[in-house]
């Protein structure tokens, strides 16, 4: 099975033309870059309660789109069949656009969400990622990921499980 080989990159735009500080350029997508914080006030019983949300960011929501497209596009040259209660081992290489230091795990959100989204798994609770390796190309900032069905894992079945073990030892003691 070949990699599916991922855009590091992340276009995003800031700023405002009116004031004439709008700004274009390409960002690795951390969790600064992803989400806008939406500040609300409701109110609860004649008093105000503040709270906030995060909500994706409309450039991470084209972003995340791009990366479901590429891998509905892999799964399919790939003939690669969802999983269901199943682990699913997700080997990852990352390669930065320069020698700025950045940690891998910033990246995973939006990636493993995107995978879930197009349907390599049915749920990324059962995803495992593994950072392989990560270096440098200046020319073409990506990912690199291979996919590695494991064994079958239901939450529910392994907890009835555990308690009719759990049941069985306390009737021998």
């Amino acid at each position: 099975m070949n990699r599916l080989i991922l855009p590091l990159m992340m276009y995003k735009e800031s700023g405002s033309e009116a004031k004439g500080t709008k700004k274009h350029h390409w960002v690795v997508p951390t969790w600064n870059h992803l989400y806008t914080i939406v500040s609300k006030v409701t109110y609860v019983k004649g008093k105000p309660k503040a709270s906030s949300s995060k909500i994706l960011d409309t450039w991470a929501s084209k972003h995340k789109e791009k990366i479901e497209i590429l891998t509905r596009n892999w799964m399919e040259e790939n003939n690669w069949e969802t999983t269901e209660n199943k682990k699913v081992y997700v080997d990852a290489w990352v390669f930065f656009p320069d020698a700025r230091e950045r940690d891998c795990h910033n990246i995973d959100k939006i990636i493993m969400d995107a995978f879930e989204d197009a349907k390599i798994y049915d749920n990324d609770c059962n995803a495992l990622l593994r950072y392989q390796d990560f270096d440098i190309d200046i020319d073409n900032p990506r990912i690199e990921i291979e996919f590695t069905i494991g064994e079958h894992y239901n939450r529910k079945e392994r907890v009835k499980e555990l308690k009719r073990i759990k049941k069985e030892a306390q009737r021998r003691n």
